[in-house]
């Protein structure tokens, strides 16, 4: 009877917990067609303006020494590196595939003996770094909805602040690129100083109205803006799909063992009918036999 109970117990506790991650899925889906709808309203400009900036030809490369952002250091000892993490968890390997790669891209600056330190966005990331003992410089809470450009506008501008006073002589961004709702990847990409295609047969030379001079300072603020706010997208978007992906799993393992505790909730109640029944067979023919004796 106990075992019964026990079993009674389970199912209802696991039906209650398959309500709660059905909802959760259908939080994280809304939230991901919002978040989805407005990283790919951006992504065509933010891919232009990253392939212009890859593409700055000679000219690009004749301002290479005037803009600070342009010119390449002669020696890298310090390095900074922006880290995009959730806030909560119940995302699946959401957090572990991108803190998995930072760490490693962070060992082998350490072995190239460069000293790396870190922004994290998100709360996942301090605590990830702290254990493996890297340095935080700068820390950035994950927006409750998506992220505003002024943010992001902040955020880059440290950085760009960091790499003209040469405190850093690189700065990369580590975030999960979104591809669809089942697969995001990973990346660590960097982020200054920007490297131009001045030497590279296939670059493309553009032509600047009214001159190169008078807009690319601009221009480059409003790029490195974007591509940092559309990194940023990408990881929460990948957020949103991670954890619908996973609470969905959560949803269907739930309901499985749900039939399987059922099933076997139905076995033992059988179990003990039959010996119920058995029971009182067996005291019935008890007592006629002891009325047929003499």
């Amino acid at each position: 009877m106990s075992n019964i109970r026990r079993l009674r117990r389970r199912i209802s506790s696991t039906r209650n917990l398959s309500q709660v991650t059905r909802a959760m899925q259908a939080v994280s889906a809304s939230k991901l067609r919002k978040a989805q709808h407005q990283m790919q309203a951006s992504r065509a400009y933010t891919v232009w303006l990253h392939r212009i900036l890859e593409n700055l030809g000679k000219s690009g490369a004749a301002f290479a020494g005037q803009l600070p952002l342009l010119a390449s250091p002669e020696k890298v000892d310090h390095v900074l590196g922006i880290l995009f993490t959730s806030d909560r968890g119940l995302c699946g390997s959401y957090n572990q595939n991108i803190i998995h790669k930072t760490i490693i891209f962070a060992r082998q600056q350490v072995e190239q003996g460069r000293q790396i330190h870190f922004i994290t966005i998100g709360q996942k990331g301090p605590e990830a770094l702290s254990s493996f003992g890297y340095d935080l410089v700068g820390h950035f809470d994950m927006p409750r909805t998506n992220p505003s450009y002024g943010q992001a506008q902040e955020l880059a501008h440290m950085a760009m602040d960091a790499f003209v006073e040469d405190k850093y002589q690189e700065v990369w961004l580590m975030y999960t690129h979104f591809e669809n709702a089942l697969t995001q990847h990973s990346r660590v990409q960097r982020y200054l100083p920007i490297g131009v295609a001045a030497a590279q047969e296939n670059a493309i030379d553009f032509i600047f109205e009214p001159s190169l001079s008078s807009v690319l300072e601009d221009f480059l603020l409003r790029a490195l803006e974007m591509e940092l706010y559309q990194a940023w997208m990408e990881s929460e978007t990948s957020e949103h799909a991670a954890r619908m992906v996973s609470m969905e799993n959560a949803t269907r393992n739930a309901d499985n063992l749900v039939e399987e505790l059922t099933l076997r909730y139905n076995k033992a109640r059988q179990q003990g009918i039959t010996r119920e029944i058995l029971d009182i067979a067996g005291g019935a023919e008890a007592l006629r036999r002891a009325r047929e004796q003499p």
